[in-house]
């Protein structure tokens, strides 16, 4: 059997600045549409699993040592 996912309008978008070779600045953003993640095995009527979350933004800085 097989099993996949349709994770139709679930967007991601991620967005990297880099202020030298060892400090960058990130921007992500997760399910910006606020659909749930569903999981099908063989067709869409079996769904095998169902995630909800939220709209999640994450922002920061990374220093490579």
């Amino acid at each position: 059997m097989n099993s996949f996912s349709i994770p139709r309008g679930f967007a991601s978008n991620k967005n990297e600045d880099a202020f030298s070779r060892r400090l960058r600045a990130f921007l992500e953003a997760n399910n910006l549409t606020n659909q749930p993640l569903r999981y099908f095995q063989g067709v869409r009527d079996r769904v095998i699993q169902e995630g909800f979350c939220n709209r999640r933004f994450t922002a920061g800085l990374k220093f490579d040592l």
